[in-house]
């Protein structure tokens, strides 16, 4: 039987997230899912030979600690930005710049 410093349940977002912070400070991790992938929330399933994504449509990175993981998803090809904000409308006309937050 191999012993772990730490389980986490869950392979979403946040369980991913704090996996790979654990493993960078020399702690032996494992991640336990009850599906088959990981990404939780964001998951893609494939059936019938056609991808399909579920649940958050996107999500924003706002803190500079967020922000640098992201970014290395999208330099790894895992996720894209989609959007840098939406602008904010009030009786059909803009009243506000988008926030530039990434999607």
């Amino acid at each position: 039987m191999n012993c772990v410093d730490v389980a986490i349940i869950g392979a979403g977002l946040a369980g991913v997230a704090a996996a790979g912070d654990l493993a960078a400070a020399g702690k032996s991790v494992l991640v336990i899912d009850k599906s088959c992938g990981i990404g939780g929330r964001m998951a893609t399933r494939r059936h019938a030979g056609t991808r399909i994504d579920h649940g958050a449509q996107f999500f924003t990175a706002r803190s500079e600690r967020f922000v640098t993981f992201v970014n290395g998803l999208v330099e790894a090809g895992i996720v894209q930005v989609w959007s840098h904000g939406f602008p904010i409308l009030v009786d059909g006309l803009v009243c506000a710049r988008a926030d530039g937050h990434p999607r």
